[in-house]
């Protein structure tokens, strides 16, 4: 007896150490956050006040740790568990202290202590109590059961989608209808069948994850070991599907302009296309524009479009006025700012080409040093295919500074063909008649110089010892001058030969005594005669001197 009163004072005496530690305390503040007592992956109570130095946090790990080794020992009854009748602040097991309740806690529960201490005592009887059977052997086999049938189902899930996907892929490829309005064609059947093949897709990985997502989350919450992992995946998931669903509900207004200002751009780039097709293909003509102008023209248009778009979607774009994306677009902005003087000059001179009509392509011309056939003009550059196929890319600013013949241009836009010139060099004593009549045989014969109009001959100097004779063709093949060139070349020589005409510039010395005249002989007068030369010696005196004849 004596011995059992020794126990219930030192009891009673720790029970009231820890009231007065806690009155004490009460001054430390009761800021901290309430701190939860966990049993497995249960939270059974919390507690929110400091004793003595001992935090809320420090508290509650420590009586966690209390029930879980009383939760463990199969050898101690939940029928141990019991309140101290004395001070009626204390849960026991046996004699050993699990909980100390204070007088602050049952205030800050709103309780008695009393009461407060015996809805404890009952948390933890059921607490423990649920611990040990979702542990026992009887719930851990239900508990693998119940993931093998899980397993099972999901395997026959994916079964299932395995087959359905490929039919509805095949279906998908049938889809026979396109979208019309009137007879414009606004999504081609083709463009159609795309759109509803990556929707399948996509509905069909998002199925893939969201069964694979609740399989993990559900297989881990059968059993108690991973219980919390299971639970935590599935909050996981909850919160952001919470969040998502409120971002989305509170951006509704400003996806609804979004929506409308792509649905409008999407529609003006449709009657862009529309309307520059037609006039690229001759089938719609406007006063003044030119066919050559449709493309460019629809590109600039499409680009501004979608650049104001950009603009006025920017602000309603979700973080676009964060000051991270602002301080990014501004960091942007300066970058091309600082680098983008070269390709701004060259767009504008690209611009000014286009609407210049300086060439198109496939014309033949000739830019500073290099002469070919344009093959690609952009808004940054022009590139030329020479004749020996060397591809010459020139910046659209260098271009625009520089000089531009186009050989192609006259007779595109003006039906005037283009005409080849030739410059040869004869002596004085051919006549020229003949000379014009064997140039003009020698355009004749070159493939692709024209009959009509007819070629014509300039004689362009009378020099010092010959004269210049310009031979001029007309020719509707300016992409084959060089060929074309050298044809006309050899049939020169050709003809020049046959005519006995020697191509050749002579010089002639100044010994003009009596020698024959370089005047064409048809040109001089009956019985002329070339007189021979007058050579006459010198004779010299005894001294040397030198008399004359």
């Amino acid at each position: 007896m004596g011995i059992e009163m020794g126990k219930r004072f030192w009891i009673g005496l720790v029970a009231i150490m820890l009231l007065w530690s806690s009155g004490l305390g009460s001054s430390y503040g009761q800021s901290l956050p309430a701190a939860p007592v966990v049993l497995g992956d249960q939270t059974l109570f919390t507690i929110q006040n400091r004793v003595g130095s001992f935090s809320p946090q420090e508290r509650a790990k420590a009586v966690s740790g209390r029930l879980l080794a009383l939760a463990d020992d199969e050898t101690f009854s939940i029928n141990q568990l019991k309140v101290d009748d004395q001070d009626g602040v204390t849960i026991l097991a046996g004699e050993t202290i699990v909980v100390a309740v204070t007088a602050e806690d049952a205030k800050a529960a709103k309780l008695s202590i009393e009461k407060l201490t015996q809805r404890e005592l009952v948390t933890i009887q059921e607490g423990i109590a649920t611990y040990r059977q979702e542990r026992s052997p009887k719930s851990l086999l239900w508990a693998t059961l119940l993931t093998l049938l899980l397993t099972a189902i999901v395997l026959l899930i994916f079964g299932i989608t395995n087959r359905l996907f490929p039919k509805i892929y095949g279906a998908v490829e049938q889809f026979p209808f396109a979208l019309r309005i009137q007879s414009l064609e606004v999504l081609s059947t083709a463009r159609i069948r795309l759109v509803l093949l990556s929707l399948a897709k996509t509905v069909r990985y998002l199925f893939t994850i969201m069964i694979s997502y609740l399989y993990a989350s559900f297989a881990l919450s059968a059993f108690p070991q991973t219980r919390g992992i299971g639970r935590s995946i599935i909050g996981y998931s909850l919160g952001a599907v919470q969040k998502t669903g409120e971002a989305f509900v509170a951006y509704l207004p400003n996806l609804s302009i979004v929506i409308l200002i792509i649905f409008v751009t999407f529609y003006a780039i449709k009657l862009f296309d529309l309307v520059f097709t037609a006039l690229g293909n001759g089938n719609l003509t406007l006063p003044g524009f030119f066919i050559g102008w449709a493309k460019p023209t629809q590109n600039l248009l499409t680009f501004f479009a979608l650049a104001l778009a950009f603009t006025v979607i920017l602000p309603y774009v979700p973080g676009s006025q964060s000051p991270a994306f602002q301080a990014t677009s501004v960091f942007l902005g300066l970058v091309f700012s600082l680098s983008s003087s070269t390709i701004v000059s060259n767009v504008i001179a690209g611009i000014i080409l286009i609407y210049t009509r300086a060439f198109e392509l496939g014309d033949r011309v000739k830019i500073a040093d290099v002469a070919g056939d344009v093959v690609e003009k952009t808004l940054l550059v022009t590139r030329i295919r020479t004749i020996k196929n060397v591809v010459v890319t020139i910046p659209n600013a260098a271009v625009l500074n520089g000089n531009v013949v186009n050989y192609s241009l006259s007779m595109r836009d003006y039906q005037a063909n283009l005409i080849l010139n030739t410059t040869v060099t004869l002596g004085y004593d051919i006549p020229w008649r003949k000379v014009h009549e064997t140039l003009l045989q020698a355009a004749a014969a070159t493939t692709h110089i024209l009959v009509e109009p007819k070629p014509f001959i300039l004689q362009t100097s009378l020099e010092n010892s010959y004269v210049a004779y310009e031979l001029n063709a007309y020719t509707d093949k300016p992409n084959l001058m060089a060929q074309t060139y050298a044809e006309l070349h050899q049939n020169m020589q050709d003809k020049c030969n046959e005519a006995n005409i020697e191509i050749l510039s002579p010089i002639y010395s100044a010994l003009r005594d009596g020698n024959h005249t370089t005047i064409p002989n048809n040109y001089l007068p009956p019985g002329y005669k070339s007189s021979a030369f007058q050579v006459k010696s010198e004779t010299s005196t005894s001294n040397g001197e030198v008399i004359p004849p």
